[in-house]
């Protein structure tokens, strides 16, 4: 279960994802039983995502922002431009 909030209407929502019978870690035939490094495991690949509006390829209307997304990059503050240049330009493709 996913938790949305809604910031110009100050609401909350929540979004259902169905579970991937192929997931290395939850799924029907798991290879994954102890923890891995998460820049190794998580985040959307960027191919997934249209980066001129931050909108997932996959699901419509889901914005994927900051660290969700699988990037290599450096470190400390490049990380903070990072989740601010894409919230704006999700926020302004709303």
């Amino acid at each position: 279960m996913l938790l949305l909030f809604h910031a110009l209407g100050t609401k909350f929502g929540e979004l259902t994802l169905k579970k991937d019978p192929r997931c290395p870690a939850c799924g029907d035939n798991p290879t994954i039983r102890t923890l891995i490094d998460y820049e190794d495991f998580c985040g959307v690949a960027p191919e997934e995502v249209n980066f001129k509006t931050m909108q997932s390829r996959l699901v419509p209307n889901l914005y994927i922002i900051g660290d969700a997304l699988n990037i290599d990059r450096p470190s400390g503050g490049y990380s903070l431009q990072l989740c601010w240049t894409t919230g704006f330009v999700a926020g302004s493709s709303i």
